[in-house]
């Protein structure tokens, strides 16, 4: 699968995993530290991935973004997923 990657805010990272959640779309995120080897910035990373269409959208920050992680971390738990 070919991923298109788009970049998005802080804010707007969010706002996309809180409108998968009512759409019903599966998605999982990623936090990428300044010194990761996946890590292709020179700035933290979150990255946000629709399991469904294998879009990729990710953010930079200057500071590590707790508030954020802790944000997509509840909406991640939130979503209801077919086993």
């Amino acid at each position: 699968m070919n991923h298109k990657m788009i970049e998005t805010t802080n804010k707007k990272i969010v706002e996309i995993a809180r409108r998968f959640n009512k759409e019903g779309v599966l998605w999982h995120n990623h936090f990428l530290a300044v010194k990761c080897i996946y890590n292709t910035s020179e700035k933290f990373q979150v990255i946000l991935e629709n399991e469904q269409s294998g879009e990729v959208y990710f953010s930079n920050f200057d500071k590590q973004p707790t508030d954020t992680l802790k944000l997509l971390e509840d909406l991640f738990f939130e979503q209801e997923k077919e086993n």
